[in-house]
């Protein structure tokens, strides 16, 4: 991290950007990113952050879980194709039959002992 805070001071002050990146061992797109964290974070920003993603770009909403659970829970005899038929008929669009068949079985609550 100290490292990466010099660096960024540096770069603040540099005129020639790539020349500044090679004695640190970094290409200058990483040397770009670690300047506008700087920028935009301050000391913070230089720390390690982690790779994950923030969220699935088709990530269902809790309304939607809900409404899933609730059909599933009101025709516990049907499948997966068929709720999500119903879904479709009521909402006029869903997720895939999977995600159908995955949703219930991960939101079921677990019986207490």
């Amino acid at each position: 991290m100290e490292q990466r805070t010099e660096f960024a001071l540096k770069a603040l002050r540099t005129g020639n950007f790539r020349e500044l990146c090679g004695p640190y061992g970094i290409s200058t797109k990483t040397g770009y990113k670690w300047r506008e964290r700087f920028l935009r974070q301050g000391l913070g920003g230089m720390a390690e952050q982690s790779r994950r993603p923030q969220g699935h770009a088709q990530q269902l909403s809790a309304e939607v879980v809900c409404e899933m659970v609730g059909l599933k829970l009101a025709h516990p005899a049907w499948g997966p194709r068929k709720i999500r038929e119903l879904y479709l008929r009521q909402k006029g669009q869903a997720a895939s039959e999977s995600t159908f068949k995955r949703v219930p079985q991960r939101e079921r609550p677990n019986p207490s002992p």
